[in-house]
């Protein structure tokens, strides 16, 4: 009797427990399924927070490369239409005027204006796009890799603390590897040298861009020298000769006028700055050197092929593009990109030296925006032009 008594009364307690084990074992599930759909929600939103910041960095990416692109055209635009005289690229109101139906007249003449861009690397703020600087360089400024000459090459090697052994020796090699025989010079290298050491032989043919010549032997320990290129160019493969001295860099100066010495660069430099070089004897006067004419070498005028170096402040992003012109030859494009590098970002003394170097709250150093004009209202507009693009007379 007892023991039917303490059975019933164990069922009992039993299926009174039930249900108060199953609230129990509901209320913890619950906490678990709210914690899940919490952290659900947060890495949702983690992942549309992300989404949009992705999505920002490729809208400013695209904003950039598209600034880039229009202040390139830009600087086409103004090549193709605008005179380009002994100080650069003239983009202002002709000091004097000129007839154009004087045929010795306009060859004589070097369409100065009120106005002009130089062409020695002189950073001017892109007007249409304040954030950006460009910077242009005249091919005839440096040291034309595809078109040098050895004494040119080893002046330039030179200035980087090589011996005479290691000059000679890469001149003769980057000369063989763009010349078209496999004759080995007497320091150089040809096919069966690079073979040697599991290297590509050489191409037999002229550079594409400058940094190919890291391909020759030896030239790619130029480390000095490649880090220089890249904070300001000195070397290129444009397909213009000559050696412009008032373009040219430091580094150019030095490697094509031979006795000038580090100490003759600022004499240079800045008598450029005030009125620009007309020939070599004036160059050889300011530097105190004997330079003897060559008149297949010295020029003073930039050519068609330039430097395009543009630089976005806030981000640091370079891009250096190599352009050549040719809007006097009907049978071919007017203009076409050699070759263009994007650059490791500039120290940030560098940069922040830009608006004091372009003096843009002077209002100089500003690369102005095209801005059509009408011939029958003439007024200065933010492009320079107080006429249209192709008058020669001065406005009053």
């Amino acid at each position: 009797m007892l023991l039917r008594d303490h059975t019933h009364s164990l069922n009992r307690t039993r299926r009174s427990a039930g249900p108060q084990a199953q609230r129990g074992f509901v209320l913890p599930l619950t906490l678990v399924v709210i914690a899940s759909i919490g952290l659900v929600i947060a890495a949702v939103n983690e992942w549309v927070m992300q989404s949009v910041r992705d999505a920002q960095v490729i809208s400013d990416q695209t904003e950039t490369e598209l600034a880039m692109t229009e202040t390139r055209e830009e600087f086409v635009y103004y090549m193709l239409m605008r005179p380009i005289s002994i100080r650069g690229l003239e983009l202002g109101r002709p000091t004097s005027k000129i007839d154009p139906n004087n045929v010795m007249a306009l060859m004589a003449s070097d369409f100065q204006s009120d106005k002009s861009l130089q062409f020695d690397g002189t950073p001017y703020q892109v007007q249409s796009h304040p954030d950006f600087y460009l910077r242009i360089y005249d091919g005839r400024g440096l040291v034309n890799l595809n078109g040098f000459s050895q004494p040119q090459v080893r002046r330039l090697l030179m200035q980087f603390q090589l011996s005479e052994q290691q000059r000679n020796s890469l001149a003769d090699t980057l000369e063989d590897y763009i010349d078209r025989d496999d004759l080995t010079r007497i320091s150089g290298a040809e096919a069966q040298d690079y073979k040697r050491v599991n290297r590509p032989p050489p191409s037999n043919a002229l550079l594409v861009t400058p940094m190919e010549a890291q391909s020759v032997l030896g030239w790619d320990q130029l480390k000095d020298l490649w880090h220089q290129d890249m904070e300001e160019p000195v070397l290129t493969t444009c397909g213009e000769q000559g050696f412009n001295p008032n373009t040219a860099t430091r580094l150019t100066l030095l490697a094509n006028l031979p006795g000038v010495l580090e100490e003759d660069i600022a004499k240079i430099k800045e008598r450029r700055a005030q009125k620009a070089f007309r020939n070599v004897r004036e160059v050889g006067v300011v530097a105190g050197v004997a330079l003897r004419d060559e008149p297949f070498l010295y020029t003073f005028i930039p050519g068609n092929c330039v430097i395009a170096e543009l630089e976005h402040k806030p981000s640091g992003l370079r891009r250096r593009i190599s352009l050549t012109i040719r809007n006097f030859n009907g049978n071919i494009n007017p203009w076409y990109v050699d070759y263009a590098l994007s650059l490791p970002p500039r120290n940030q003394d560098d940069s922040g030296s830009l608006e004091a170097a372009a003096g843009a709250a002077a209002g100089k150093g500003v690369f102005p925006t095209p801005v059509a004009v009408d011939p029958d209202q003439p007024a200065d507009g933010p492009g320079g032009f107080a006429q249209p693009p192709n008058s020669l007379d001065p406005q009053p």
